[in-house]
């Protein structure tokens, strides 16, 4: 299997997805935070995946691992399997709501993710997709954090135009906290991120 590099990759969603956001989606990732918490895993599940740029770039470094991929845009699951002579990414055709239906995994990554699905649901969902966790793995969220700053009303703006069916549901920093105390009653890190300007994401990792 040969392994592709960083720059062929980004060349890849780049001619597909336009150089420009996916240039904003890197920044936006923070890879090295992520990938230190990853590396040293066997299976990493990419919950809501889109076209699958966070998986490809975390997999070029991490031959390894074997990543697997699931979105409910098919078209997104469809990019990446015609294109895995490069990116060496599996994917599955499953409902990403249905949490029983869902593999085993030592990682589960959210990545903007969560606040697509109902605020009233969010609580039920984790706990449940915790249990689909290996002993010793992880949940790892990155998501939007409700505030009074500029980004985030940009973020709402954004989602609204691009998702008007979702239940978008935002939580601030505090709302986090309450629902990972519900979650887990063992060991969650909460922190802001930063990603070269203040950011309005959050990353949440809960260890099983």
């Amino acid at each position: 299997m040969k392994i592709f590099s960083f720059i062929e990759i980004v060349h890849l969603y780049g001619k597909n997805f336009g150089y420009l956001r996916t240039t904003l989606k890197l920044l936006s990732y923070e890879f090295k935070s992520i990938n230190s918490y990853v590396r040293n895993y066997k299976t990493v599940v990419d919950l809501g995946s889109g076209e699958g740029l966070l998986s490809a770039i975390l997999k070029s470094y991490n031959p390894g691992i074997n990543f697997i991929c699931l979105d409910l845009n098919l078209e997104y699951l469809s990019f990446i399997e015609e294109n895995n002579f490069i990116l060496n990414l599996n994917t599955l055709d499953k409902d990403i709501l249905n949490v029983s239906d869902l593999p085993h995994s030592d990682v589960y990554m959210l990545n903007d993710m969560l606040h697509h699905i109902s605020r009233n649901n969010h609580e039920v969902f984790l706990f449940n997709l915790i249990q689909r966790v290996n002993p010793g793995g992880m949940i790892l969220v990155r998501d939007v954090r409700k505030s009074m700053s500029l980004d985030y009303f940009l973020t709402k703006i954004i989602d609204r135009r691009l998702y008007p069916l979702d239940p978008l549901s935002y939580m601030t920093q505090m709302e986090w906290l309450n629902l990972m105390s519900k979650v887990t009653p063992r060991k969650f890190r909460l922190k802001k991120s930063f990603f070269g300007w203040p950011s309005n994401k959050l990353q949440v990792v809960i260890w099983k």
